[in-house]
């Protein structure tokens, strides 16, 4: 069965809305096949790491990029999330929350 979360009308406004410096979102393809997951995981981290570095342009202090990083760096660990994928993968990460579509 595949899986769906689509985001309601309320948490798109949410994921749009945001506009806080150091806000991280990354929209990543991924399979609904769960044995062919792992290329997204893999792509994923790859955006973490980038984000991180644009994070360091923005100089925004050590302790809050290693937190937001940290964050993303464990749903990029999380199994249990990446078992059960549609089409799109969607995650925003800020000093406050990480939230998942």
């Amino acid at each position: 069965m595949l899986h769906v979360d689509i985001p309601t009308r309320g948490e798109i406004a949410a994921l749009v809305g945001v506009r806080a410096k150091g806000a991280v979102s990354i929209y990543l393809g991924t399979s609904p096949i769960t044995a062919e997951t792992k290329p997204a995981q893999i792509e994923f981290r790859n955006f973490i790491r980038e984000a991180g570095g644009q994070l360091q342009e923005l100089a925004l202090p050590k302790a809050a990029i290693a937190a937001i990083i940290s964050r993303l760096e464990d749903l990029a660990k999380d199994d249990s999330i990446w078992a059960a994928q549609a089409h799109i993968h969607v995650h925003q990460g800020d000093l406050l929350r990480v939230r998942t579509h």
